[in-house]
């Protein structure tokens, strides 16, 4: 199975919300989106009051349910307004949480029949369709918890059933594909669900791994929720182990099964107080506890800024701290936590045309130096070149060229290892696996090529073959793994172009394999023509489109559901590389013979610029990872 998630542009005012929105390039079949996606742009209208209006007087069943769905965007007053449109019997069902139920922005509502016929007391009866060809759900273990947003597969029904009360029509049941609708089902259109709810982060740690790296995982809360309530969603659903979304097979939380937590937002701080089995928790549990905490309470998005900037812990009433950092806890005491690629030392590639490949690293402050490479047979540039984080002695290089990948450490002489491919190696990129040993992921058409640069015996290039879940014929052409050694963003060429698609990398003692169940979401979808990617920040990608034709339109890309926005770079930029405080592309001008091919190498500090030509004579800049 694969899904798709998608990132779109935003619309900005309050008009927006009356529009049709149906022009996304493609849309998911299944699994976890964000705002935006299948939907359509992201509506960026923080702080819009929404106030409905209680139905009117003579209304038929066909605006009866219409309005429902409309007023079902105000909680006010435990959703005052929308009450009004149901039966006093089945008002008193009807009991709406967070976890919506999102339709497409304008559903088809079709009167399906009408009965005169009274039973039970009942008055006459109507039946209303409302049809969405795209539905999802917030996905939560419980009513008031952030959760994920999830696609279904194919169009929903809601069946809606009415009777008259006191001679005007209001709704007394409501069936989704047949079924009677949960009590807790809160249907709203997607462009009121853009409107009222917010992206935030719940950060975990990768699974079965004692590390300490925090990845970030995107979940929605309503914006009506406020600071307090909001907190304590958020704080709960870190301590769930039935969570849903792509990373949920890949990740894990440190809160022990049988964890409470209590959270109060007094201003810009949240204190909050675990117990339950957390007060029987080491204090090295409990500082993965905290880290968590923090970084998920004071994350923010691109729709709602963090209203809270500190925690304070408390361990059973008591307040705890872990060792060597005081209260009230910050996001900068577990910044290292999540992980970024360093910036240390710039590689890149010189002089096509030379007989022999030729690299040269760019140590931060200084000139650029040549680098020692090991002993790779054949002649000429690579077509991609990767080095692993860690320091130049520790370091393994890889470089490629036709179908030809060779590895080996970084020094002069060296032996590598060769793994020819199926098809002309485009990329490559390295991970630290959780023994601390690198492991180079290589793109091989339809499938991924995990090579182990040492194993635990020294067994360098053993390969491992690892299948997306993706259609027959598609393929992989360019794969950038996360500082964070889980997620994995690629762009992949299917017959209708090419996406950007995110994975998580899960592992079991037999199998790697990429995704809870092979699934596979797509991001920025606006981009046509992806040429290549980098990741910017741990919440962000940078991706060159080259939909223009001149490949200079470079774009970041955030992960929560934000607007795309494009960075102005060089003219004729081909590649791109970034880390934690710099953003480097490589520039083409076109010659008449390889050996006049303009080629130069620019770096900026951030997306802001200024630009400055790194070397007039250099191209494929990558950063170690």
């Amino acid at each position: 199975m694969r899904s798709r998630l998608q990132l779109a542009a935003a619309v900005a005012g309050m008009a927006a919300t009356a529009m049709i929105l149906g022009a996304c390039a493609s849309l998911p079949s299944s699994g976890q989106v964000p705002l935006t996606g299948h939907f359509g742009p992201r509506l960026a209208q923080q702080g819009v009051v929404f106030v409905p209006d209680p139905p009117g007087a003579g209304w038929g069943p066909r605006d009866i349910v219409t309005g429902f769905v409309i007023a079902s965007a105000s909680a006010d007053d435990n959703f005052a307004v929308a009450r009004e449109y149901l039966t006093s019997q089945y008002n008193g069902i009807w009991k709406p949480g967070w976890a919506a139920t999102v339709v497409d922005p304008a559903p088809n509502v079709t009167l399906i029949s009408m009965s005169s016929h009274v039973t039970g007391g009942h008055g006459p009866l109507a039946q209303v369709e409302l049809t969405s060809l795209h539905q999802a759900i917030l996905a939560a273990p419980e009513s008031y918890e952030a959760g994920h947003l999830l696609v279904s597969t194919g169009p929903s029904v809601f069946k809606f059933v009415l009777t008259q009360q006191n001679g005007q029509w209001r709704i007394d049941g409501i069936y989704i594909n047949g079924a009677p609708a949960p009590p807790t089902q809160l249907l709203l259109t997607s462009p009121d669900f853009v409107r009222d709810y917010q992206a935030r982060n719940l950060y975990f740690f990768p699974a079965k791994s004692s590390a300490s790296t925090l990845i970030p995982d995107t979940v929605f809360i309503p914006q009506q929720a406020g600071p307090g309530a909001g907190a304590q969603g958020l704080a709960d659903a870190l301590k769930t182990s039935r969570r849903a979304g792509w990373l949920n097979e890949a990740t894990s939380t440190a809160f022990p099964a049988g964890t409470t937590i209590d959270v109060q937002v007094s201003g810009i701080k949240a204190v909050v107080d675990l117990g339950g089995t957390a007060k029987k928790a080491s204090p090295a549990q409990l500082r993965r506890m905290a880290a968590q905490l923090v970084w998920t309470l004071t994350s923010t998005s691109y729709s709602a800024p963090a209203t809270i900037r500190s925690v304070e812990l408390l361990v059973n009433h008591k307040a705890w701290s872990p060792g060597g950092i005081q209260q009230p806890l910050l996001p900068r005491d577990f910044a290292s936590w999540v992980p970024r690629r360093p910036d240390a030392r710039l590689y890149f590639q010189v002089a096509r045309a030379a007989a022999e490949p030729q690299v040269q690293a760019w140590p931060a402050g200084t000139a650029p130096v040549p680098v020692t490479l090991p002993r790779i047979p054949g002649h000429g540039s690579f077509t991609a070149i990767a080095v692993s984080p860690g320091t130049p002695s520790q370091a393994y290089f890889a470089g490629c060229r036709g179908k030809d990948v060779y590895l080996g450490p970084l020094q002069r002489g060296t032996p590598v290892v060769r793994q020819t491919l199926a098809v002309n190696c485009t990329s490559l990129s390295w991970q630290l696996g959780q023994d601390g040993q690198p492991n180079l992921w290589v793109p091989d058409g339809h499938e991924i090529l995990m090579l182990a640069a040492g194993g635990p015996s020294g067994e360098a290039g053993q390969t491992v073959v690892v299948t997306p879940a993706l259609p027959a014929g598609d393929t992989v052409t360019s794969l950038q793994v996360a500082p964070d050694g889980v997620r994995v963003a690629m762009i992949v060429h299917t017959g209708a172009g090419s996406e950007i698609m995110l994975a998580a990398i899960s592992q079991t003692q037999s199998n790697m394999y990429l995704g809870q169940n092979g699934e596979l979401v797509t991001v920025g979808s606006d981009i046509l023509a992806p040429l290549a990617l980098s990741w910017l920040d741990p919440d962000d990608l940078l991706v060159l489109d080259g939909s223009a034709g001149a490949g200079d339109r470079l774009y970041q890309v955030p992960l929560d559901g934000g607007v795309p926005a494009q960075v102005i770079t060089p003219a004729n930029t081909t590649s791109v590389a970034a880390s934690d405080s710099a953003v480097v592309v490589g520039t083409e001008q076109a010659g008449r013979s390889p050996a006049e091919i303009q080629e130069q190498i620019w770096i900026s500090p951030g997306l802001n610029g200024p630009w400055r030509r790194l070397t007039e004579r250099g191209f494929s800049p990558v950063f170690p990872g």
